[in-house]
């Protein structure tokens, strides 16, 4: 008797294993190598130990709808690239860098800011606790920092973090009408490739446009681009064949047309 029943619990033990479900997410640490899965629906909201999207770790991808992990913090370039169903982003608003072409060449039609919830004062706590740490490893590689935007006497945390930690961080993001900027509005992150508008007019507090922020835009037309862009990434504009910019003579946007050989008008 004993051996049938040690040979059932055996029979058991190797089902259990080989039903077990493969871990989608290829991780390194707190660093998300690569999702393996092409679901219509992805849901890595509980993915506690993700902190890093790592350069091409989910692109290419089908999904309609991504729920980003909690503590979702850094996003490497061309790490959310080309997907061509997902119609929008939701980030964390202490997301704390994201690099340029993270999001290069989607459909995306907006992004968003979405403010946390927690559920209790633990949760919030292992958050920030989660957040700092991140922080001091990002905060080795000081070409990550945007040269318009860090300014460690700063604070850019709200004050629930001690003061001795505020120099760990160096910028945030927002979103306005859709289009993602550095918190300070210094920076246009992002043009969600999708959107429906013809016409775009870069506000005149941005002073850099990142590389792949305006790649693959079919529907826009015209972008005006004030005398107050001092830096312009070498494929800001990539893949917009029938796009127009509009650029004050002499201007550094002026410029850079000439010298990427994009199509330009002068403001009257």
């Amino acid at each position: 008797m004993k051996k049938y029943i040690c040979l059932f619990l055996l029979f058991l033990l190797c089902y259990c294993v080989l039903a077990r479900e493969e871990d989608p997410c290829q991780t390194e640490g707190n660093r998300l190598l690569y999702y393996t899965l092409n679901e219509k629906v992805t849901n890595l909201y509980e993915r506690r130990d993700i902190m890093t999207f790592c350069e091409n770790s989910f692109c290419n991808k089908k999904c309609e709808t991504l729920i980003l992990p909690i503590y979702a913090l850094r996003f490497e370039k061309y790490s959310l690239c080309n997907n061509s169903k997902l119609k929008e982003l939701t980030l964390s608003p202490y997301t704390q860098f994201v690099e340029e072409c993270a999001f290069a060449g989607n459909s995306f039609e907006e992004f968003k800011m979405s403010p946390l919830e927690f559920k209790d004062y633990k949760e919030m706590n292992n958050y920030y606790l989660g957040l700092c740490i991140s922080l001091g490893l990002i905060r080795k590689d000081t070409t990550l920092l945007d040269p318009y935007e860090y300014n460690p006497s700063v604070p850019t945390l709200v004050s629930i973090l001690p003061r001795r930690l505020y120099n760990l961080v160096s910028f945030k993001y927002k979103v306005e009408n859709g289009v993602l900027y550095t918190y300070s509005g210094l920076s246009l992150v992002a043009y969600p490739a999708m959107k429906k508008l013809e016409e775009f007019t870069v506000p005149n507090s941005v002073m850099n446009i990142y590389d792949g922020a305006f790649k693959n835009c079919p529907n826009l037309k015209t972008v005006y681009i004030p005398g107050t862009v001092l830096n312009i990434g070498d494929r800001a504009f990539e893949d917009n064949p029938n796009l127009v910019l509009q650029v004050h003579k002499n201007s550094e946007a002026y410029k850079y047309c000439l010298n990427h050989k994009l199509k330009y008008s002068f403001v009257l």
